[in-house]
């Protein structure tokens, strides 16, 4: 529209007609409850577990001319392949429980959420189908030679293997190790949990 056209009485009536226009969207809008002029925050929940969470560690032999961590990782694909997770309560260097390991063993339980990790590319993600039991050495040879080779190598002997090995069932789900589970993972425990010689450890995961 050509507004240099229009007589100056045409011109006053469109500017008083805007005018009512903008007057009645005003009145609207200041007569809407607060909430829905206000805009709300967006608050990102934090992250809780809604059931005890734990970082499972495996053994990491050496004893077949490959790395400890190459052979954790193979450990960790056959525990998954099988649905299982196997920890022994002997201390490292000395032949006897660990009384630490034990009291973390007493209280992980049926239901609880578990994750294996290889700090690399790749965790485990499963919850406990039953509670750890007792898992004698010739069972070991039995049922996961493979494992005991990896771990005491293949000329292991039955009495070179520990007989305070416990077993338990888990429904694991291989995932792909993003940045943000690697940091929950490795930095929800003490020292990141991530040390090669924590054979067997069961770390208890918290808020980071």
């Amino acid at each position: 529209m050509d507004l240099s056209s229009l007589s100056k009485e045409t011109l006053i009536s469109i500017i008083e007609d805007q005018q009512k226009i903008i007057n009645n969207y005003e009145k609207k809008t200041t007569s809407l409850p607060i909430q829905d002029v206000i805009v709300k925050p967006i608050v990102k929940p934090i992250m809780k577990p809604d059931q005890q969470c734990w970082r499972l560690q495996v053994w990491g032999g050496n004893k077949n001319g490959k790395s400890q961590s190459v052979n954790k990782r193979r450990i960790m694909e056959i525990m998954y392949e099988k649905k299982i997770h196997l920890i022994d309560l002997i201390k490292r260097s000395i032949w006897g429980i660990n009384t630490h390991r034990q009291k973390q063993l007493d209280r992980v339980t049926k239901g609880d959420k578990v994750f294996m990790c290889d700090n690399k590319n790749t965790y485990y993600e499963g919850t406990l189908q039953d509670d750890y039991t007792h898992f004698p050495p010739q069972s070991m040879v039995d049922d996961y030679l493979e494992i005991v080779h990896t771990v005491w190598g293949t000329s292991c002997r039955i009495n070179n293997i520990t007989p305070f090995i416990y077993i338990a069932h888990i429904d694991w789900v291989k995932k792909e190790l993003t940045n943000d589970m690697k940091t929950y993972l490795m930095k929800s425990v003490k020292n990141g949990g991530g040390r090669i010689d924590m054979q067997g450890t069961i770390l208890k995961l918290n808020l980071i």
